[in-house]
């Protein structure tokens, strides 16, 4: 979304967990928010049933091995996906954790 309320926005979720028919979706712009319409592709029956708009995620390996690489992976979600204020905060929180390990180690 651009210009609203000056600032611009941008949602990016992928892949969702089913198809959606692209040129049937829609969104409204209202002066307190943005409603994103999606439609589902009929299937065989019947339209399929969602439970998530995104698939579960496995864990990898290196998740299952080290507990703070799923934390790292949703910082870095948060980061990509995050408008200019949310970036400024999650990067002076990792610089601040940086510095404090580095004196820490010092000592």
């Amino acid at each position: 979304m651009v210009g609203l309320n000056g600032a611009n926005y941008r949602l990016l979720k992928s892949p969702l967990e089913k198809e959606v028919e692209v040129e049937k979706c829609k969104f409204i712009v209202k002066p307190d928010r943005v409603t994103i319409k999606l439609r589902k592709i009929k299937g065989k029956y019947s339209y399929d049933n969602w439970t998530d708009l995104v698939p579960k995620r496995r864990k990898t390996e290196k998740e299952k091995d080290d507990p703070t690489a799923g934390i790292m992976d949703m910082m870095k979600d948060m980061y990509d996906s995050g408008d200019e204020a949310t970036k400024k905060a999650i990067g002076e929180a990792m610089l601040k954790s940086r510095q404090e390990k580095g004196g820490m180690g010092g000592m």
